[in-house]
């Protein structure tokens, strides 16, 4: 009898739950393929405040608008010279890889 036999139920369905793996979803595009979708290539290019929006609607779910989160980018952004972005997308980042497993 194995370890996982002797644990009572409950403990049993926790432990599969710490050691299962997420699964494995394979990329939709390369590393270098950032152009193959134009139209995002040059909105993030020139205007990074709507990309980031739309992705931070997408981490919070849906709690704050895509417009809210892009206004209170440039926002962020002005107020600090510009200088604290890297780190406010820092968190947005963190929470995407923890959300979906990357």
């Amino acid at each position: 009898m194995d370890a996982a036999e002797q644990l009572p139920a409950p403990a049993a369905a926790t432990r599969a739950l710490v050691h299962a793996q997420p699964p494995v979803h394979p990329w939709s595009t390369g590393l270098f393929d950032c152009a193959e979708d134009p139209g995002n290539c040059w909105m993030t290019c020139f205007c990074p405040c709507v990309t980031f929006g739309m992705v931070a609607e997408i981490v919070d779910r849906g709690s704050l608008s895509s417009g809210a989160s892009a206004a209170l980018y440039v926002l962020i952004g002005m107020v600090t010279s510009w200088w604290f972005l890297p780190i406010y997308t820092c968190f947005y980042r963190t929470k995407m890889r923890a959300q979906y497993g990357l």
